[in-house]
C-alpha cells in the first residue's frame, strides 16, 4: 500500500497489479497497462464526505509519546586560568547529544559546575524525526486526518465507498467494461484473470481499511487500526520501524561548544546513562587573559649572539609565545621587536604607572629586562591556549 501522497492510496500486489482511488475516481492497471479500468466520479471525496454524514476527520486523541529517556549530565567548565565559566560566556555553552542540545538547568559560577538535563536520543536525532514521520504520514494520515482535502478521514472514505459503490466496483461491472472491447477467445479469458485479481486488491483494501460495524469485533475502526493498537500494546509500531532504520546511529556523540572551544565527542553513549560520571572540561574564554601552558624564559646564545624561546613555548601556529610575568604566571604574548614593546617594567605596578592598567610584566625576555605587555591579545585573537 502507498501512503506517500495525501491525496491518493494505492495498493499493488506481487505481479504488480494496482489499484489507485484519488478525487477522481477508482482505477485498475496491470503491470503492462492491458485491461486497465477507470471508474471516474466527479468530486469523488466530495461525494463521499455527503454520504459518509461526517461533519469533518476527528482530531487525534492522546498522541503517543515518544520512547524518549532523559539524564543529568555535570561539567565542571573551567576558563584557561582555571576560573569557573559563568553564564555570561561569549558563546553559551552548548552541550549536545548527537544533534539534540541538552538544557542547562543550574550553574554554580564559583565552582564552574554546569548542570545539564539532557535528551536521548532526542527531538532532532534521526530516529525521533523517523518516529514524528511514522505517526503523521502513515498512522495520522490512515486513521485520523482529512483525506484528499475533504473532511472525512481516509478510513471513514473506504467504509463510505465500500457501503455505497456495490454496483459498479464488483467483478462483474468491470468485465462488462472490457468486454466491449474487440476481444479473442484467449483475450477475454485474460480479462476474466485480470478483473479478479482487480476484485482482490479491492477486497484487500476494504479488509484493510473500512470501519468494523455495529456487532463486529472492533467495530468503529479498521482491521489495520486494530493490528496497529494491539501491536502497540507488546511493542511500538513506530519504535520497531524507526529503531531498525536508524540501527546505525548509535551510539551518539556528546559535544560541546563554549566560548572559542568545540570538542566534538566528551563521550559517545548507546543509551541515556544511569549514572552520568561528571567531566572536568576546560574552555577557553576570549575575554580572559591568555593563561597558558609552558610558561617559559628566553635563553641567551652568547657565542652565536641569539636569543630564543624553546620551543614548546610556542603557542599553537601563531605568533604568541607563552612566556612568565614578574609574578610567576604564564601568559602568552604576541613576539614582537623589542622597540614595539610599550615599556620597560619590573612589575606589573610599572606598566599600571606607564599608563596600562591591564598590562602584564613579562620577565625573562629577549629585551634584556622586562617590557610590559598586552595579557589579552593572544586570547582575543583566538589563538588556541588549552
Amino acid at each position: 500500500m502507498d501512503v506517500s501522497n495525501r491525496s491518493r492510496v494505492s495498493i499493488m500486489d506481487s505481479q504488480k497489479n494496482s489499484m489507485l482511488i484519488d478525487a477522481n475516481g477508482i482505477h485498475f492497471s496491470t503491470n503492462t497497462c492491458a485491461f486497465d479500468v477507470s471508474i471516474t466520479i466527479q468530486d469523488m471525496y466530495d461525494q463521499l464526505e455527503s454520504l459518509s454524514g461526517e461533519v469533518c476527520a476527528k482530531s487525534i486523541s492522546g498522541k503517543r509519546s515518544m520512547e524518549e529517556s532523559s539524564f543529568e549530565q555535570v561539567l565542571f567548565l573551567k576558563d584557561q586560568c582555571g576560573n569557573g565559566i559563568k553564564r555570561a560566556l561569549r558563546t553559551y555553552p552548548t552541550l549536545s547529544v548527537g544533534d539534540s542540545d541538552c538544557m542547562d538547568t543550574e550553574v554554580d559560577s564559583s565552582t564552574g559546575k554546569w548542570t545539564f538535563l539532557c535528551p536521548f536520543p532526542g527531538s532532532d536525532s534521526g530516529n525521533s524525526r523517523c518516529r514524528t514521520s511514522v505517526n503523521d504520514d502513515i498512522v495520522r494520515f490512515l486513521f485520523t486526518d482529512p483525506f484528499g482535502e475533504a473532511c472525512p478521514d481516509l478510513s471513514t472514505v473506504a467504509t463510505t465507498l465500500a457501503a455505497t459503490a456495490q454496483d459498479f466496483l464488483n467483478e462483474h461491472s468491470l468485465k462488462e467494461e472490457l468486454y466491449q472491447l474487440p476481444l479473442s477467445g484467449t483475450q477475454k479469458s485474460q480479462v476474466d484473470a485480470t478483473v479478479k485479481k482487480y476484485g482482490q486488491l479491492w477486497n484487500v483494501f476494504k479488509q484493510a481499511l473500512a470501519k468494523g460495524t455495529a456487532g463486529t469485533p472492533g467495530q468503529g475502526s479498521s482491521t489495520l487500526e486494530q493490528y496497529i493498537n494491539m501491536y502497540n500494546k507488546y511493542r511500538s509500531f513506530e519504535g520497531d520501524i524507526c529503531n531498525d532504520l536508524h540501527a546505525g546511529d548509535l551510539p551518539l556523540n556528546m559535544s560541546l561548544r563554549a566560548g572559542v572551544t568545540t570538542i566534538d565527542s566528551i563521550t559517545s553513549l548507546k543509551a541515556a546513562p544511569e549514572n552520568p560520571k561528571p567531566f572536568n572540561i576546560t574552555v577557553q574564554d576570549s575575554n580572559q587573559i591568555a593563561c597558558c601552558k609552558n610558561g617559559s624564559k628566553s635563553s641567551l646564545n652568547k657565542a652565536r649572539g641569539t636569543c630564543s624561546y624553546p620551543e614548546n613555548a610556542t603557542v599553537a601556529d601563531s605568533d604568541c609565545v607563552c612566556g612568565q610575568t614578574s609574578g610567576g604566571d604564564a601568559v602568552a604574548f604576541e613576539y614582537m621587536e623589542c622597540a614595539n614593546f610599550v615599556s620597560q617594567c619590573t612589575s606589573d605596578d610599572d606598566c599600571a604607572k606607564a599608563g596600562y592598567k591591564t598590562y602584564k610584566c613579562l620577565t625573562g625576555s629577549c629585551c634584556g629586562g622586562g617590557v610590559c605587555f598586552d595579557p589579552y591579545a593572544c586570547s582575543q585573537k583566538g589563538v588556541p591556549l588549552i
